[in-house]
Formats: structure tokens, sequence, C-alpha cells
């Protein structure tokens, strides 16, 4: 079987920090902070500030992953078939049924954060802006230097190319993106309109709102009585709902009605054929990670990244 030597030549090490063998390549987008790209191409970000720390994660994500946070930013705003083409117009259609928010809409939401979180809030804003601001820093050095953008820039309509005045980031692009990815997995996939529908058909159906509750909830199964278990005896409740809710919002039954979808003829995607694969694996890409040294107590033997970003130190 495989032993615990053996890990470290089929997972990478996961611990905080490059072992200097392991540094590849050493620079730094701005005073303040030095980025270490790894062997495997992950970049380790070290900021003498939090400032620079915050600017280094957003160059570093432009840098990887530019073209897919732009697609990102326009499937938030569900404007993704006007970025790359009409085959995206049911995409567009899900998200703003599920997050519907505009412009003036996303900003507020960045805007009030102080007032709502007070010092938490303020830090957030100053994230927000120097992680932008390096997002921005990578792309003004990728539209003088083309050879740095994401070919797939070549392959959409070229008024929607990064480099164009008024394309660049925004701090609402980041609170667009966090909207999508809440909606996706802090919400179970969204549907949260089509979940309060029903509660509410349940409650008209059975007659009374305790009823029409139970019923509705008996479909979350919180606790599966014929799921197989490890440890008897004992219940671990978790995702339940507070007793008494602080507010629940529910549409008025019956004012809810569907948006018409109008699809244009015209798609931003002109490319008739895919180009080869380079065969070259893109920077970062691995998942697994394995600590260096083992801790002292039980602990799982692999780190996996999360689906949302990626670790860095």
């Amino acid at each position: 079987g495989l032993q615990a030597s053996q890990i470290p030549n089929y997972y990478k090490d996961a611990s905080f920090g490059v072992k200097a063998a392991n540094v590849e390549r050493t620079y730094s987008p701005r005073g303040d902070v030095t980025i270490q790209r790894d062997k495997f191409g992950v970049p380790h970000i070290y900021g003498a500030t939090r400032e620079g720390t915050m600017f280094g994660a957003g160059y570093a994500a432009a840098e990887d992953r530019l073209f897919m946070i732009d697609v990102l930013r326009h499937a938030a705003r569900a404007q993704l078939s006007s970025f790359a083409g009409g085959s995206n117009t049911a995409m567009d259609e899900s998200v703003w049924a599920d997050t519907p928010y505009n412009e003036s809409e996303l900003q507020y939401q960045y805007d009030r954060a102080d007032e709502l979180y007070g010092q938490q809030g303020i830090q957030i804003q100053h994230d927000v802006n120097n992680y932008v601001a390096g997002v921005n820093q990578f792309i003004s050095e990728a539209c003088v230097n083309p050879m740095k953008l994401p070919g797939e820039y070549n392959f959409i309509d070229p008024s929607q190319s990064i480099c164009l005045p008024g394309h660049q980031w925004k701090v609402t692009d980041v609170i667009a993106i966090a909207s999508l990815v809440a909606g996706i997995f802090g919400k179970g996939g969204g549907g949260e309109l089509g979940a309060a529908q029903s509660l509410e058909a349940a409650q008209q159906r059975f007659g009374s709102r305790t009823a029409g509750r139970k019923v509705w909830a008996d479909f979350q199964e919180f606790n599966d009585p014929e799921a197989p278990t490890t440890v008897h005896g004992t219940s671990f409740p978790y995702g339940q709902p507070p007793a008494q809710a602080k507010g629940v919002a529910l549409p008025d039954p019956g004012t809810v009605q569907p948006a018409n979808v109008v699809q244009s003829a015209s798609g931003s995607a002109k490319a008739s054929a895919s180009p080869a694969p380079s065969g070259k694996l893109p920077a970062g890409i691995l998942q697994p990670f394995q600590p260096s040294r083992p801790a002292a107590t039980p602990s799982p033997s692999w780190v996996p990244r999360s689906a949302i970003g990626r670790r860095r130190s």
C-alpha cells in the first residue's frame, strides 16, 4: 500500500511558503508585495502590508485567470450572452432569476459595508479596492504586451476587449461575482423564489401555515433516518432553521410573473473552429496538496482546493 513517505511523490506540498529549491520565479508587481511562483506555477503572495497582500492577490488572479474572471463578472450580471455568444442566453435567464442586481444596486452593497459592519466593513472596502487595483495593474501591463493576454480574447467580439476604455475592473465586479457564487454555493443553487412559491402552494393546499410548512420542510430532509452513519447514538443537528426567524421574505401569492426572454439573432463569438490544444496545463491547475510534516494528531492526509478559490500564503 501507499506509505507516508511516498505521499509527496503523488501530492503537492500544501504547507505555507515555498522551499528555496522549489521557487520558480520571484517578482514584485508593487513595492509592498512579492509573489513567488513555485515549480507548479502556484503563486505564494507575501505582503509587507495588508494592502500589498490584497493587491498581489488581485494581480495574481488576473495573471492566472483573467478571461475566466471576465466571464464570471458578465455571468454575474446576466450578460454572458453579449460577451460570449447567444448560446449563453439560458444561463443569463437563470442568473437574472436568482440575483437580479443592476449596477447601482451592486454599488450600493459596496457603499453600505461601512454602515452595516463598522470597522470590518471599512476593511472590506479597503481590501476590495486594493484587490481591484491589482487586477487593473495586470490588465494595464497585458494591454501593452498582448503576449500576456489570454488567447480566448481573440475568439470573442472585439467590442468586448478588456483593453477598451471602461472595461477595466471595478469594485462592483467583485460584488457581482460574490453574489453569483453565493447564489450557487451559499443558497443551494439559488431557486429561492421557486422555493418560496412551493411553500405558499403547500400552505394553500393543506389549509394552514403550519401544516403547509411541515410538508414543504419534509422535502429538505434535514435528517434522513435511512442514511448510513458511522457514529451511533449521537446526533449532530446543523443547518436547521431558527425557531424564531427575524424576517421571512415571501412574495404575495399569485404576483410572480415570469419574464419574457428576448433572444437576438446576433452573437459575439466569431470562431468557426477551436484551436488545437497546446498540450500544456495551466499554471496552478493541480488540486490536492500534502503537508511536508505530518501532524502529531490524526488529520486529513490531503488538502483539497476550494471550488471557488485557491490557497495562498
